[in-house]
């Protein structure tokens, strides 16, 4: 198909990691609410908020999803 060995091998790793650690966008979503809410004691509409804050920051670190911490 024309793409490079090394895009291709990059892509289908974090793939691969995000099926063996079950690590996708929406569960380290839930997962990091749940956590805020649980560990932090904080009410859903704060966790929410601070999950997407979060979110932000993990995402222009551009590190793949299943490399995110949950808290």
């Amino acid at each position: 198909w024309g793409v490079d060995a090394r895009v291709r091998d990059r892509l289908l790793t974090i793939v691969e990691r995000r099926c063996v650690t079950g690590r996708t966008g929406a569960r380290w979503q839930t997962g990091t609410v749940a956590a805020l809410e649980t560990l932090d004691g904080l009410d859903r509409h704060e966790a929410l908020r601070r999950m997407t804050l979060r979110y932000i920051e993990h995402m222009h670190t551009n590190e793949p999803v299943h490399t995110w911490p949950l808290t």
